[in-house]
């Protein structure tokens, strides 16, 4: 279980990059991933609410569609 949780060193940000086409849609992929997590997190700090429940939902699709975007691209 452990050695699921270590990064994998072997692959680099350039090389990750290299595969997208260039480091400026790497990072724009990255930032798109992070502006949804601030969000998440700006919402969980609310009070409850079903519209807050809603839009978190939204949001977590739109994390996991990213990570298949990044998934299909580093393949």
């Amino acid at each position: 279980m452990a050695e699921q949780n270590q990064p994998n060193t072997n692959i680099t940000d350039f090389e990750r990059a290299g595969r997208i086409h260039g480091l400026e849609e790497y990072q724009a992929l990255l930032d798109t991933v992070e502006d949804i997590s601030e969000e998440v997190i700006r919402l969980g700090e609310l009070p409850a609410s079903e519209a807050a429940r809603a839009l978190v939902d939204l949001l977590f699709d739109e994390l996991f569609d990213m990570m298949q975007i990044f998934i299909e691209l580093l393949n």
